[in-house]
């Protein structure tokens, strides 16, 4: 661009004031409106999606489940050698649980298998009643080393009494929905019941509150020793339990893993379909609603550099006629455009990140008097950058179809016409 075209571009900015500061204003309100509607967006997601993988692994390895043979399969597994199905007497068989044996080995492959694992803790995963007294409630009991399982999902940081930490032989940490429930405090004697009829008694060691009621009304831990025992495992166990660096790539890497491990493999993301799903159709509305506020900002722009264009024929007529290129008109308001949407795209992304930060600021105690954030907003330095990027673009083209109107100005038609 030559001196002549910022020099013209500039006077006719200052000279028409008002009509330069609307169409900044329209662009800082389509800026300020694309990192708002962002930032909130990935805040909500992240906030949803922090709350569901932070109660459950990224990765769930379980043994293969076994498939029962019917009665007229006998005679082809007799020939393979396989013993022979007795039938006619009936009998209690115990419940049979679903383990792991050598799992010390199978742990350590885990732990190297990829980059991304953060961490593999072994587990023993059953359904029981627990008692107090005659009050039953069904719990999920988790057989755990407190310090190892605190790494894949976080529990002593959710406590609201006790300890979770050094959990010792005979104690168990509850849910508050089921202390609740329960009417427990630590200190506190309950009986835990296996599907065998078998019971064992626990000092309540602690108490916790994840904030996601379903799980505080349904969880217990037990030290890993005495799940097993309890639950006839020996020194098996049920499931390993993985956490990975990038929660995205778990049903990636669950795909590989399948691939080379004899056993179940289960990702968060697989488990949950419908909660993916439901996330894309909200990202599709988002950004429907952004490019429709773009287009918005982009035909506000293109109209007022128009009414320009329109406004100023006869100063362009003359201009040509003094000498002025084709090259030079365009230039003329394509500058208008782009330092328009420059300026606007500046103030936008200052209001936008301070509406972001303000917004931050509003708390709100939750049920257990912790101190959380009202709205969720995550700023980030890829999204302020997008919004400002696609605000200079749609300034440019905004401004190509009134600058190629205005220099296709006839200077001589313009000029007897006045």
């Amino acid at each position: 661009m030559n001196r002549f075209a910022w020099s013209m571009a500039l006077r006719s900015l200052r000279h028409n004031i008002g009509q330069t500061l609307l169409t900044m204003g329209i662009v800082m309100i389509s800026v300020t409106l694309i990192i708002g509607l962002s930032t909130m967006m990935e805040g909500i997601q992240s906030r949803i999606t922090t709350t569901i993988t932070e109660s459950m692994p990224h990765i769930t390895i379980l043994p293969e489940e076994r498939i029962p043979q019917a009665a007229w399969q006998i005679p082809a597994l007799q020939k393979k050698g396989e013993p022979t199905l007795y039938i006619g007497k009936s009998f209690r068989m115990s419940n049979q649980i679903r383990k792991l044996e050598n799992w010390n080995t199978w742990e350590q492959r885990f732990a190297s298998f990829d980059p991304l694992v953060r961490a593999v803790v072994p587990v023993v995963s059953e359904q029981a009643i627990l008692f107090r007294g005659a009050l039953p409630t069904a719990v999920s009991i988790t057989g755990v080393v407190p310090e190892e399982y605190d790494k894949v999902i976080q529990i002593q940081d959710k406590l609201i009494g006790g300890k979770f930490f050094g959990l010792n032989t005979g104690q168990i940490v509850i849910g508050i929905g089921v202390a609740d429930d329960l009417s427990v405090q630590i200190g506190d004697k309950v009986r835990l019941v296996n599907a065998n009829s078998e019971s064992v008694t626990f000092t309540v060691a602690g108490v916790f509150a994840t904030g996601a009621r379903m799980r505080d009304r349904s969880s217990a831990y037990i030290p890993l020793r005495d799940a097993q025992s309890l639950f006839g495992l020996s020194t098996a166990i049920s499931a390993f339990y993985i956490k990975i660096g990038e929660i995205y790539h778990a049903k990636r890497l669950a795909v590989r893993l399948r691939q080379r491990v004899p056993f179940e493999v289960r990702s968060w993301m697989e488990d949950n379909e419908n909660f993916l799903t439901a996330m894309q159709s909200q990202n599709v509305t988002t950004n429907i609603i952004l490019l429709l506020t773009t287009i918005a900002a982009g035909l506000g722009i293109a109209s007022i550099l128009i009414m320009s264009v329109v406004s100023k024929m006869r100063e362009l007529g003359i201009l040509k006629a003094m000498g002025a290129t084709r090259a030079q008109i365009i230039g003329v308001f394509t500058l208008q455009g782009v330092i328009i949407s420059f300026l606007g795209a500046c103030m936008g992304t200052a209001v936008g990140m301070g509406l972001a930060n303000y917004l931050t600021s509003f708390k709100r105690r939750d049920t257990l008097g912790r101190l959380v954030s009202v709205f969720s907003v995550e700023v980030k330095p890829s999204v302020i950058l997008t919004a400002f990027l696609i605000a200079m673009v749609v300034g440019l083209l905004a401004a190509l179809y009134p600058a190629w109107r205005a220099s296709r100005v006839n200077p001589i038609e313009v000029i007897r016409g006045a």
